[in-house]
């Protein structure tokens, strides 16, 4: 673990319950829960200055060609392919995370003028985009450092080691395709107007993934000296993730009337069918019944008003959605002109909503908590379940002040390992996408060298007995 860290050196800083000074030498005297040394020697403070990149590029072709006079077709295709770079970590830069963001959109559209009065529109669709936060070799990175060590008090004033792994990975992967085909007509004083739109979306949420990397958390210097955690949080996701389907066919037929020309009348209807979002993994879960109606005994076992392994989102959906709308316009003067409406309105299901709450609509994987563990001695892991996604995720380029616990370097260097740091002052974050992003840091370290470690994990070991009674 202490071969993250590239450098130890720093300013000491008072560390509570550290039985050291800042040479090294033990602090006199007998530590006690009301007499708590404050020793220097434990922990060093440092400012670094953090560096990452991100990056993007967008292109565009867009053809029109005119077939004749009564015929005309267009295509467009944009490819926006980008690395956004998520967290910037202040230990090494193994931890690290980041996001490429490949989007593909191609769209066309067909007009065609049946007579001067009467024209059709055609246009279908569809994009892809992939958006999956991780750092790199993350299967690598797990490797290296396999859970996320925090500490959860002011007690412990060190710097997070392990980065925000706990919360990878996360993201989604959508497909959409839509058709859209309207037809105009206009026959003396009223405009008629007829189309079908239809729409599928195609979502592979990789946010069940979170909490597979177990996060330790520690409260004092004596729970990082032997080892041990207050907290050790882990999940288990069945399936690291989720695939929802949903999509929606739409037609309408409006008729625009204008008696004269101050006065027009609009009215239309619209007819929505929505599928009931569909998960061939069957990871849905429901209430049997209504929320209101169920029981609600603590004690009662959840699968008998709980029903899982659902492959729709809902028990049944309406067939069709009426949704009426009319409307007035009058123009009281050639700067004026007053409305008047009313509509129902409907829209496609979000396709994140079975991920978001309420918690019943998803499956809650189940999380190991210990307490007062050996983090080192947790069993391995089993096959994974799922995770609820954690928020917010950490901003690359903010600044932030950290404190982490460093002992003797480890005997095989590993040059992959060591983050590419520099000394230097405070340095504002440049704004998003730019092509580098500075974060400014304060990295605090136990020891000054690795000869100081030594002697400082000796000290430590001496005075276990005094440590144990305020622990």
């Amino acid at each position: 673990m202490f071969g993250l860290y590239g450098n130890t050196a720093g300013t000491p800083v008072p560390v509570s319950s550290c039985p050291l000074d800042g040479g090294g030498a033990l602090l006199p005297g007998t530590q006690s829960i009301g007499n708590l040394f404050d020793g220097y020697g434990c922990a060093n403070q440092r400012q670094e200055s953090l560096q990452n990149s991100d990056h993007e590029t967008v292109f565009v072709v867009k053809i029109d060609n005119t077939i004749n006079s009564n015929n005309t077709v267009w295509y467009r295709f944009q490819s926006d392919t980008g690395l956004q770079a998520a967290y910037t970590d202040p230990i090494n830069a193994i931890f690290n995370s980041y996001s490429p963001q490949p989007q593909y959109t191609l769209v066309a559209g067909y007009t065609h003028i049946f007579r001067t009065n009467l024209v059709n529109q055609f246009n279908p669709g569809a994009s892809w985009y992939s958006s999956i936060f991780e750092p790199n070799n993350f299967a690598s990175v797990q490797e290296t450092f396999p859970i996320v060590l925090t500490a959860g008090s002011n007690n412990a004033p060190l710097t997070t080691i392990g980065g925000n792994d706990n919360t990878y990975p996360q993201g989604r992967k959508v497909t959409q395709w839509q058709i859209n085909d309207n037809l105009d007509w206009t026959r003396g004083k009223q405009d008629f107007r007829f189309g079908v739109n239809t729409r599928r979306i195609d979502v592979s949420d990789y946010d069940l993934g979170e909490g597979s990397v177990p996060a330790a958390v520690y409260n004092d210097l004596a729970e990082f000296t032997y080892g041990a955690a207050y907290t050790e949080s882990w999940t288990f996701p069945v399936s690291s993730n989720e695939r929802i389907a949903a999509g929606n066919l739409d037609l309408y037929a409006m008729d625009t009337y204008k008696p004269d020309s101050r006065t027009t009348f609009t009215a239309g209807l619209r007819a929505t069918w929505n599928t009931d979002p569909v998960n061939r993994q069957r990871l849905f879960a429901r209430p049997l019944g209504s929320f209101l109606d169920m029981s609600h005994n603590a004690n009662q076992p959840l699968n008998q008003v709980i029903q899982t392994g659902e492959r729709n989102l809902f028990l049944s959906t309406p067939l069709f959605v009426w949704q009426p709308r009319v409307s007035v316009a009058y123009q009281l003067t050639p700067a004026m002109v007053v409305h008047l409406g009313f509509g129902v309105f409907n829209d496609i299901i979000p396709p994140r909503s079975p991920i978001s709450p309420p918690p019943t609509l998803r499956m809650q994987p189940p999380s190991l908590v210990v307490s007062a563990a050996r983090w080192a001695a947790l069993p391995s892991r089993p096959a994974c379940q799922t995770a609820p996604p954690m928020q917010p995720r950490a901003p690359t380029g903010s600044s932030s002040r950290f404190s982490a616990p460093v002992g003797r370097p480890a005997p095989e260097s590993r040059p992959a390992l060591q983050p590419a740091l520099s000394p230097s002052v405070s340095i504002p974050s440049p704004p998003a996408r730019s092509r580098r992003r500075t974060t400014t840091s304060t990295i605090s370290a136990l020891s000054r060298s690795s000869t100081r470690t030594v002697q400082s994990a000796s000290a430590m070991s001496a005075r276990a007995d005094s440590m144990n009674r305020f622990r």
